[in-house]
């Protein structure tokens, strides 16, 4: 009986471990970070402001996250966790008619250096110190006015994608950078442009 015990043990381990057996779970997505606005006021410390180019903060407003003040520009990028160089920032964004440079930004850091998809212009632009120097594409997929959305980096490419059931849908487009290298996911919401311009459920590994 101790014998029989001893080997089922065996087999179970080898099935759950990662990296290990025909049961490894090497191909389950590892959760990230997420954030849905819930409640009214600042952000959480999870996240940092960029005040680069006269950016100004974001905050929640009903569950949603807005420029604050009301009518501004905010960008703000998700310390909170260990990134690596592969990211992705996926969020819902809703806008009523000019979403302006509202869109979700990876490779970002505190300086305003990264990459954002700007998501109506449908762009992807290289940032430098908050300002919008290199559009890398203006292919990216046509966006509804509430949809959702993700930009990930792997290596030197990035991709721009509608998100329907979980997946990208057909017409997702990629193009190549190398310019940045590290930094963090985040978000751009332009209220300059229309102030009830707003990101939810947001996403980023």
């Amino acid at each position: 009986m101790t014998y029989f015990l001893l080997l089922f043990l065996a087999l179970f381990q080898s099935a759950i471990s990662p990296g290990r057996g025909t049961g490894a779970v090497a191909s389950v997505a590892v959760p990230g970070y997420s954030d849905n606005f819930s409640g009214t006021g600042a952000l959480s410390a999870n996240w940092t402001v960029v005040t680069a180019s006269g950016y100004t903060s974001l905050a929640r407003v009903s569950g949603q996250a807005q420029s604050s003040p009301s009518g501004t520009k905010g960008l703000a990028i998700y310390t909170g966790g260990t990134f690596g160089p592969d990211q992705q920032s996926q969020a819902t964004w809703g806008v009523s008619s000019d979403g302006g440079a509202t869109g979700v930004c990876v490779r970002m850091n505190a300086s305003g250096n990264g990459y954002c998809w700007i998501v109506q212009a449908r762009t992807i632009y290289l940032i430098t110190g908050g300002g919008g120097v290199t559009a890398l594409t203006t292919s990216c997929p046509s966006t509804a006015l509430t949809g959702i959305v993700r930009l990930s980096v792997s290596g030197t490419t990035l991709t721009c994608a509608n998100i329907v059931g979980g997946f990208p849908t057909a017409g997702a487009v990629s193009v190549t950078d190398s310019t940045y290298t590290t930094g963090y996911p985040g978000i751009l919401v332009d209220g300059a442009a229309d102030a009830t311009n707003y990101i939810v459920n947001w996403s980023g590994q």
